[in-house]
């Protein structure tokens, strides 16, 4: 259940799937947050392509005149996006991701306001991703 003041329904459930469609494609679900085909690829690889629903929530503090205190910004986007995983140990996997984030609106407010104070649309913009992750619970 998310419980996100983020998100665009405040509190909604999440229905998750993982369901082999052969011995090499899985379908994975977490519905509204994202769904991908993975593939197991070169033995320790693993290529994904789908679409995932992120939110963010920034809080500012201007401290200026005429200003009040605390605003928050917030941004809801679908990512659609190709990614590779790959498992350099046990505990280490290299990542690399890409693909194209539409920004549905963003908008800045004064906290705990429905009063909207700005508005902002964007285009469809290109992202590219490369990281190293530590995974503490796999042994």
């Amino acid at each position: 259940l998310n419980t996100s003041p983020t998100a665009i329904f405040f509190i909604h459930p999440i229905f998750s799937l993982e369901h082999k469609l052969n011995d090499k494609w899985t379908l994975d679900l977490a519905f509204p947050k994202y769904g991908y085909i993975r593939k197991d690829i070169f033995g320790n690889g693993r290529l994904s392509a789908g679409i995932r629903y992120e939110s963010e929530l920034f809080f500012t503090y201007p401290k200026q005149t005429g200003f009040m205190d605390t605003y928050t910004y917030n941004r809801n986007e679908i990512r659609i996006e190709l990614m590779y995983e790959h498992h350099l140990s046990q505990k280490f996997i290299f990542t690399i991701r890409g693909g194209g984030v539409n920004t549905f609106w963003g908008q800045m407010k004064v906290k705990n306001s429905s009063d909207k104070l700005i508005k902002t649309p964007q285009d469809m913009n290109m992202f590219f991703n490369v990281g190293v992750s530590y995974n503490l619970i796999r042994k």
